[in-house]
């Protein structure tokens, strides 16, 4: 039986991207929001779901582990304008720097990344994209660093019809020189769906054409199948194909198979599950294999009750049980509503956690002012709004106060909240990192 196909694993990535991509909040009665997609808390407020940071671990001897985090910088126009990468070697070291250039239109021109090497940032590869009078990617090239000078690598050149991608020519340069290398060419329907992409090959100062997919679309022009031929001689053969499926008009299955010995035989399967709000929850990729389907990998998506933080927990099948691999923490920036970004002290709004974060059994501070006497609570809760610990529950006199408490040594990593409740009423919650 022939390997997995490239084709699926590459659909089946951007399947994946294109549904994380979507926005994944459903409002709670605690949000508002605006025209301009921001969501407004009490006192502050996510503009544009912009995230601002992103932890990678591995699983490891039953705990997670840290391996990466990405720190996201933006834009006045809400443009990524840098990503720092840095690792995890009993502390966090600086790794990779990857910086976003703009013209005056907010299109991307430039991307440059650098390596952090001797306590500096050396330039690695760079990425040049050039537009055209309608603003669509007409060339775009790519640099590496050598000997203090940018040598260009490779290219891919764009020609579009209609305002559509009509082809896309690729080459690579040796000693200066440009060498073709592939050509794809893509033709659409009358409503500007994708029907067929042929790909060629540069042999002989010729295109050969080498492969071809075939699109097909149901009557609300979901994407339902995908035909992969192998072309010979001129002559299209049958190679694998993908089905995809939909429920309630949401992505539910997609199936690959490949053509041998002149059936069909499956390959992949993978089915996409959802919560009562309509949020993709959990993803499970199936191999074919004596006749049955059997579990492959697992991804778990999982956003919190405050909607700050999204999580990606992946897992593979072992031992008639689900494995944790890896897992990813995507932290949203917030944004402060007060005029002067520091609620007074004398304010109801004014409740500060420090420090922040905080390791494992360090003290936390919680500062904090009541405008009259009340029953007080303070609890910590997970992103779930599940109590962890109560930190103070009793009568408070109305004035200033500062409570301190010590943190559970069985807690993981992660992000936690600091809940007030004033006359059995939730007022604010605070988040608060926590580090093992």
């Amino acid at each position: 039986m022939r390997k997995n196909n490239t084709i699926f694993f590459e659909f089946f990535k951007l399947i994946i991207i294109s549904l994380l991509l979507q926005p994944l909040f459903i409002l709670n009665s605690k949000i508002k929001s605006s025209e301009d997609n921001s969501l407004f808390f009490d006192d502050f407020f996510l503009k544009n779901n912009q995230i601002d940071s992103t932890f990678y671990f591995s699983w490891n001897e039953n705990s997670w582990d840290f391996v990466k985090q990405l720190q996201y910088h933006y834009t006045e126009f809400n443009k990524i304008s840098t990503v720092l990468e840095k690792g995890w070697e009993d502390f966090w070291v600086n790794k990779i720097q990857t910086n976003f250039i703009y013209n005056n239109k907010n299109l991307l021109t430039e991307i440059i990344t650098k390596e952090f090497v001797n306590d500096s940032w050396i330039n690695n590869s760079k990425t040049i994209y050039e537009y055209n009078s309608y603003d669509d990617v007409i060339y775009e090239k790519y640099l590496k660093f050598f000997d203090n000078l940018w040598t260009e690598t490779a290219a891919n050149e764009f020609d579009y019809y209609n305002q559509k991608k009509s082809s896309v020519i690729s080459k690579i340069f040796v000693d200066g020189l440009q060498i073709l290398t592939e050509k794809i060419n893509y033709y659409y329907s009358n409503f500007d769906s994708i029907l067929s992409i042929d790909y060629f090959k540069w042999e002989d100062n010729v295109w050969h054409l080498y492969n071809r997919e075939i699109y097909s679309y149901d009557s609300t022009f979901n994407l339902i199948f995908i035909l992969k031929q192998k072309v010979i001689s001129g002559n299209p053969i049958d190679d694998s194909k993908i089905s995809i499926s939909y429920e309630n008009n949401k992505l539910k299955m997609i199936i690959s198979q490949f053509f041998e010995e002149e059936k069909w035989i499956n390959r992949g399967k993978t089915e996409y599950f959802y919560n009562p709000d309509n949020n993709l929850n959990v993803i499970i990729n199936k191999y074919w294999d004596s006749d049955n389907w059997k579990n492959n990998i697992k991804i778990t998506h999982i956003i919190d009750t405050f909607q700050l933080q999204y999580e990606q927990i992946n897992q593979s099948w072992s031992d008639s049980n689900w494995v944790n691999s890896t897992r990813f923490l995507h932290y949203f920036k917030r944004f402060p509503t007060d005029i002067d970004n520091f609620p007074k002290k004398n304010s109801c709004s004014y409740f500060e956690v420090s420090p922040n974060p905080v390791h494992i059994t360090s003290q936390i501070f919680i500062h904090y002012f009541l405008e009259n006497n009340v029953n007080l609570s303070l609890e910590l809760i997970n992103t779930l709004g599940i109590k962890i610990a109560d930190i103070y529950s009793g009568f408070k006199e109305a004035g200033e106060h500062t409570i301190q408490f010590t943190t559970n040594d069985n807690l993981p990593t992660g992000t936690y909240w600091i809940r007030l409740i004033k006359d059995g009423k939730e007022q604010i919650v605070k988040p608060i990192v926590i580090l093992q």
